[in-house]
């Protein structure tokens, strides 16, 4: 057995967003037994999705950088948000790889989630 062969990569996961790319305010940190390519799956735990979602909530303005695109409801209005409308933000269709980032001297890689297979 190779001594590679066991390791853990260590992957950032960011929510995409038309604003931000790979967004250091919204991730979260996982380990992968090997980096997915762009159109394949990662499945996150809710206690994931709750993390990525209290990040991007965290504020009115950072909620403004995922609206329209992860807004849910009618309430919430992205050139007007109101607090009380932040629970109408949801993440939990994310799990399509649409971008891969390698950092320089570091050993985490990025990788950002998306609805769908391609960038809207």
């Amino acid at each position: 057995m190779n001594k590679n062969e066991n390791i853990m990569k260590k992957v950032k996961i960011h929510v995409c967003n038309d604003y931000t790319f790979l967004d250091d305010d919204v991730y979260v940190e996982i380990e992968l037994p090997t980096i997915p390519r762009i159109g394949e799956i990662v499945y996150l735990n809710d206690d994931l999705f709750n993390k990525l979602e209290k990040q991007i909530k965290s504020s009115l303005k950072k909620a403004q950088e995922y609206c329209p695109k992860w807004i849910y409801g009618k309430s919430y209005d992205c050139d007007d948000p109101k607090k009380e409308n932040l629970s109408d933000i949801s993440i939990t269709d994310i799990m399509y790889v649409t971008s891969i980032a390698y950092e320089a001297n570091s050993d985490v890689i990025s990788i950002e989630l998306n609805d769908t297979q391609k960038d809207d």
